[in-house]
Parts: structure tokens; C-alpha cells; sequence
């Protein structure tokens, strides 16, 4: 069990490290092509650009409230929720009877929403366990990292094209 759990927070980092990086390097482009603009004009000093920079980088990377989590928890929700709706589908293809083809809109949600949020609370989110795990990946090496943000998006693609397959199957 403490392997799932491990390989669980593994990819949870391996999204927000990818998510990170993608919001870090989109607001690099957008302050170069503002402080090019304002540099034409000379409005701004590169001093306080630099320190802005700064803040606004750590505020992105922050592990305990920023909007790179916020990210990273709706998508690990979205890809529990894709797992569950799988095998259901499988389930439903082995026993017919189990299908939730005549189940309404609001049941249906209720069935994915349970066990979304209980696997993802008490796998990632009881007591901010975590950011426990946040530390021990930190420490590894950026290519290291890189390489399971990578593993991450390939493994929600992986289940995203598993649900679409067991759609078609049925």
C-alpha cells in the first residue's frame, strides 16, 4: 500500500511540478514582452522588475496555497474520476447489470465525486501528507523531476484514451 501511496504522490507532484513550470515559463514571456514595452518608454527600473520577478516565481511554486495546486488538484481529481468511469465501463461491458446508463445526471455525479474525493483525501490531502512527499521530491534531481512530470502526462493521456476505448467498446 505505501507504494501506491508513493507512486500516487508521484505523479500528484509530477502534475504540479509540470503545471509549475508551464505557469512559470508563460509568465516569464509575458513580464519580457512588458518590460520590453515599458523599456521603450522608460517608465520601469529593472531593479524592481527583478524583485518582482522573484515574488511572483515563489508565489507561483508554492506548495502550500497558489493556483499551480489548484491545477494540480483538479487535475488528479479529473484523472481519479477518468479511472473510476473506466471500470465502471469495463464493469458494465462483464455485467450488464451494473451499467449506469439509466442512472440520472445528479447520481451519476455523486458516484464519481465520493470516490474521487476519499481517494484523493486520504491519499494526498489528510493532514497536507503531501507536502511531506513534496519535500522528499524536491530534493531529487531537476531531470529527475522532469521525467516524472513527463511519466504524469502520459499516464492522464494513457487513462484518458482507456476511457475513450472503453466508450467505444461498449
Amino acid at each position: 500500500m505505501k507504494q501506491v501511496i508513493f507512486f500516487w504522490n508521484r505523479l500528484y507532484y509530477g502534475i504540479f511540478d509540470y503545471n509549475r513550470l508551464t505557469q512559470i515559463f508563460i509568465y516569464k514571456i509575458f513580464v519580457r514582452l512588458l518590460f520590453c514595452f515599458k523599456h521603450k518608454q522608460n517608465v520601469v527600473r529593472r531593479d524592481k522588475i527583478i524583485i518582482l520577478n522573484k515574488n511572483a516565481i515563489s508565489a507561483l511554486s508554492d506548495t502550500k496555497c497558489s493556483t499551480v495546486l489548484m491545477i494540480a488538484d483538479v487535475t488528479m481529481l479529473a484523472f481519479t474520476a477518468l479511472l473510476i468511469w473506466t471500470l465502471i465501463n469495463l464493469m458494465s461491458m462483464l455485467l450488464p447489470c451494473v451499467s449506469l446508463i439509466l442512472v440520472d445526471k445528479t447520481t451519476f455525479c455523486i458516484i464519481t465525486a465520493i470516490p474521487s474525493l476519499t481517494i484523493n483525501y486520504f491519499i494526498l490531502w489528510r493532514k497536507d501528507k503531501y507536502l511531506e512527499y513534496f519535500e522528499v521530491f524536491q530534493k531529487t534531481s531537476q531531470k529527475r523531476n522532469i521525467r516524472w512530470s513527463f511519466i504524469s502526462m502520459m499516464c492522464l493521456l494513457l487513462v484518458l484514451t482507456f476511457f475513450i476505448l472503453s466508450l467505444c467498446v461498449m
